[in-house]
């Protein structure tokens, strides 16, 4: 078969970023992110087959938990400003996530909080601080009547 020519796209780790409406002084950008920046892990099943006496019956869930771990380069004040977050309220609002590439869209997580502050090594030789927050996914939107 010869190749059908499809245009593959690029990825730009410039383009990743989470974006808090109700609390602006914790939006991350690539300018602040360590080499491995974000990574986005949707937690659970996005359906449950249940088992009926001939077949399987879906059914469909109507959100996800995503656990979304961003690595802060613990050289900066963003850093200090989520571990003062965690002292004050775990509690961070609604994210507008950016991936790297453009092709998968902007993602919404709603009523996010932060699980993890991560863990801080002091050697000189870790940059950033890994840490996590969650939030709810809404999928399935087509289930709703």
């Amino acid at each position: 078969m010869a190749n059908p020519g499809i245009g593959l796209g690029s990825l730009n780790r410039l383009l990743g970023s989470a974006l808090f409406a109700s609390n602006p002084g914790l939006n991350v950008t690539p300018s602040y992110l360590g080499k491995d920046a974000m990574s986005w892990e949707p937690q659970g099943q996005s359906g449950t087959m249940l088992p009926g006496l001939v077949g399987g019956i879906p059914s469909p869930e109507p959100y996800m938990i995503v656990r979304v771990t961003v690595h802060l380069l613990k050289s900066i004040p963003l850093s200090n400003a989520w571990i003062a977050q965690v002292q004050q309220s775990v509690l961070i609002g609604d994210a507008t996530m950016s991936f790297d590439s453009s092709a998968l869209g902007r993602q919404m997580l709603s009523n996010c909080q932060i699980s993890n502050p991560g863990a801080i090594t002091t050697n000189g030789l870790g940059p950033d601080v890994p840490l996590m927050f969650e939030g709810t996914w809404a999928i399935n939107a087509g289930m709703w009547p």
